[in-house]
């Protein structure tokens, strides 16, 4: 079939930054952003980026009650513009990450934990999010040529992004924080095509993150159902999958707007995660009906995905 490609700016935050690199710096010092009635301590960090990846900034949010003599787990989530208020989002909404985080944390039903947030690049988060290796999957050529031109740019990059959290940013994250840096320790989480890059730095890096979260997962890579770009993600998944006693990988999806067009594509995913002995309680495939696609739903089911991830 047929299949139309379009930059995927749903939940993107497609303001463009200025991104300031400190001279010689890899990560200049971090300033602390007004905290005004919201928890916690929220840090900003400029980090330089590769020859792929575009420097960009970096927030790194700390619990109430931060205390340096403790080791914390640091969750990693993405399109960080649209986390911490709605301020500087694109659509007016946000996820509130910190306040569910906050909650979460009072009432002692999940682990001591910061949370490092990359803010995308707005003009190549389809490059850096959609898995590339997948792309050998992606059939007819002339499919996947369009979809290389037309969604990525010319320039697949999610491997490239990947290896910037990997070895810029989460080594500066480990050396500024008191963090536990081991993989049982350290988590992903996205939504939208920010759960394609979620489960591909699981699959991608085992030895770093211990379990992964991606609500909404975009797998159609488009506006359009289809089947070839689904099948390519899920013969990359039956590939390079950890074993299911390995990791933890929660997935969800909303039944509304763009998240109607993800049901069949769930649907195959659920089944080959089962194929592979994945099973409660190291994995789970939530649908929420009703739920649409934007920070709003995300906020709303939240808690659902972070208690999964950081349960005491």
């Amino acid at each position: 079939m047929g299949v139309r490609f379009y930059l995927h700016f749903i939940a993107t935050g497609c303001t463009t930054l200025a991104l300031i690199m400190a001279s010689a710096l890899a990560i200049a010092a971090p300033g602390t952003a007004p905290e005004g009635a919201r928890p916690g301590t929220l840090q900003s960090l400029m980090v330089a980026g590769s020859r792929d990846v575009a420097p960009r900034q970096v927030k790194v949010w700390l619990p109430p009650g931060f205390d340096r003599s403790k080791r914390y787990a640091v969750l990693y989530l993405h399109d960080g513009q649209m986390l911490f208020g709605n301020e500087q989002t694109w659509n007016s909404k946000s996820w509130d990450i910190d306040r569910t985080l906050a909650a979460l944390l009072e009432k002692e039903v999940i682990r001591d934990v910061i949370v490092v947030a990359i803010d995308n690049d707005p003009n190549r988060r389809h490059a850096e999010f959609f898995p590339d290796r997948a792309l050998e999957f992606l059939h007819p050529p002339a499919l996947r040529d369009a979809f290389v031109s037309q969604a990525l740019g010319q320039r697949p990059a999610a491997k490239a992004y990947l290896d910037f959290i990997v070895n810029i940013v989460k080594p500066e994250v480990d050396t500024r924080y008191p963090t536990d840096p081991s993989r049982d320790a350290t988590f992903i989480m996205g939504s939208s095509m920010g759960g394609l890059i979620s489960l591909y730095a699981l699959c991608e890096y085992p030895q770093i993150f211990g379990a992964a979260a991606s609500l909404s997962t975009h797998w159609i890579g488009s506006f359009e159902r289809n089947g070839e770009i689904p099948r390519s993600l899920r013969d990359y998944l039956d590939r390079h999958l950890p074993p299911a006693n390995a990791v933890r990988i929660y997935m969800d999806r909303g039944t509304k707007d763009l998240d109607a067009l993800y049901e069949d594509a769930q649907r195959e995913v659920d089944s080959l995660m089962q194929r592979k002995g994945f099973t409660a309680p190291g994995f789970q495939s939530r649908i929420y009906p009703g739920a649409g696609h934007d920070e709003q739903a995300w906020r709303d089911r939240s808690a659902e995905p972070l208690r999964f991830l950081l349960a005491r």
